[in-house]
């Protein structure tokens, strides 16, 4: 599924080789991102974990995640070099 409008509303890792995101999708549901790769430059690894809400903690394992299906489309869209601060990762 694809959404017009989402924002990161939590955020962990060095967001340079690992990230974990929460993500609001809309105003009750949220989606839970695992993302790693070896080495800085190289496509992410992306996995997810759908049907979360707000009050859901984001989960450190990787096995608590679904490895996302189409692993070149994440890799070409997210770009976390401008997420400093939970303001900044706000896409539209």
């Amino acid at each position: 599924e694809e959404f017009e409008e989402w924002t990161v509303t939590l955020y962990k890792g060095d967001l340079i080789r690992k990230a974990l995101l929460k993500v609001r999708v809309n105003e009750e549901e949220y989606v839970h991102l695992f993302l790693d790769r070896p080495i800085r430059g190289e496509a992410w690894l992306c996995r997810y974990a759908p049907w979360k809400s707000a009050e859901d903690a984001l989960e450190q394992t990787e096995d608590e995640y679904e490895i996302l299906p189409e692993r070149t489309q994440c890799s070409d869209k997210i770009n976390l070099s401008t997420c400093t601060t939970n303001l900044d990762c706000n896409l539209m």
